[in-house]
């Protein structure tokens, strides 16, 4: 079963490949998403990890949760509910003043 992982204090620096890339060592990703504000479109400081496995999700929380990296200790810990889009619809971010960095790098969006 997938495992969403919400990442906290991230610099505006980091982009959601970058993101990927530092989850990838813990396990398989499948989506990532940094959230932008609507109007500013600067970085809110928070994303969104989906890891194929609950084993790799685990992994990620444990190796990187209060740990600096990027210059910035991160807050990392499991998130209850859906934060990735899919190919099949938009993505639903909490407040409405909130967008994803880019679309999404998911393996099962079309290329």
């Amino acid at each position: 079963m997938a495992r969403i992982i919400q990442v906290g204090n991230l610099p505006e620096s980091v982009t959601s490949r970058v993101l990927r890339r530092l989850f990838e060592a813990h396990g398989a990703v499948r989506g990532v998403v940094i959230n932008r504000h609507f109007e500013t479109g600067r970085s809110t400081g928070v994303g969104f990890v989906e890891m194929e496995l609950d084993e790799g999700g685990d992994a990620a929380i444990a190796a990187l949760n209060h740990r600096e990296h990027f210059g910035y200790i991160l807050s990392v810990c499991r998130s209850e509910g859906s934060a990735i889009p899919n190919a099949d619809h938009e993505p639903m971010f909490g407040p409405m003043n909130m967008t994803s960095d880019e679309v999404i790098e998911n393996e099962s969006a079309p290329q």
